[in-house]
């Protein structure tokens, strides 16, 4: 895929919200974007967005972001 003049980047966009499942496909698959839609936000209600990234960036072997 990358092997053209424009690159292509892979997302993530999860089929359930399911963080574990979320960041297992990160891992596999590369994904350098994550679009969090309102299902996965709505799946994981005791955390707040920037709780979400970090579980997932957490989980994927990423460093934590820090959200102002």
């Amino acid at each position: 895929m990358n092997r053209h003049e424009v690159t292509l980047y892979s997302q993530n966009n999860p089929a359930e919200p399911s963080l574990d499942e979320i960041a297992r496909a990160i891992v596999q698959y590369g994904h350098m974007h994550l679009h969090l839609t309102g299902h996965v936000r709505k799946g994981n209600p005791n955390l707040n967005f920037g709780e979400i990234v970090n579980t997932i960036r957490s989980k994927a072997g990423l460093p934590l972001l820090v959200f102002k």
